[in-house]
């Protein structure tokens, strides 16, 4: 009986530095999430500003002369039922899916313009990066159905 307490204290014992961890980790991940949408800023207002707007809305300076209207990039997850489709839209943007708009698969725009086409490097890994701070800047402008939201009121796709 003396010995009932000791089973107890060595569980909260070995548990503690595991939930201590995940802690450090989602601060870690918050810190990392802001950095990205910084990042993800400059990349979004050098390359999609121009047609999306500076506001994401679809009223970029050159909108009125496109075939068909920007989509408002502040919206997604509401069309989405709240949740933000990172991986769709990693996809779309660097054109391994076909986007009315953005061209054909035949010609992946997106997917090139964040890369050096004189480089002999492969920038796979670059490219990639960019795209996740990009999208990491767009989810962040997300609005909710009461306003827009403040870090990502959205919730990450699958």
């Amino acid at each position: 009986m003396r010995r009932a307490w000791l089973v107890p204290l060595v569980l909260i014992a070995f548990a503690l530095p595991f939930v201590a961890g995940a802690a450090g980790d989602e601060r870690a991940f918050r810190a990392d999430f802001v950095a990205s949408a910084s990042r993800g800023k400059a990349l979004y207002h050098r390359h999609c500003e121009s047609c999306h707007g500076a506001r994401l809305r679809g009223d970029g300076s050159v909108a009125a002369d496109l075939k068909l209207r920007p989509t408002d990039l502040t919206r997604i997850a509401v069309r989405h039922d709240g949740v933000f489709p990172v991986e769709e839209l990693r996809q779309a943007i660097d054109g391994r899916r076909a986007v009315r708009g953005h061209g054909s698969r035949d010609m992946p725009v997106w997917g090139l313009s964040f890369q050096d086409l004189e480089s002999d490097v492969n920038q796979e890994g670059a490219v990639r990066q960019d795209l996740i701070d990009l999208l990491a800047y767009v989810r962040k402008m997300q609005v909710n159905r009461a306003g827009p939201s403040e870090g990502g009121g959205a919730r990450s796709g699958p």
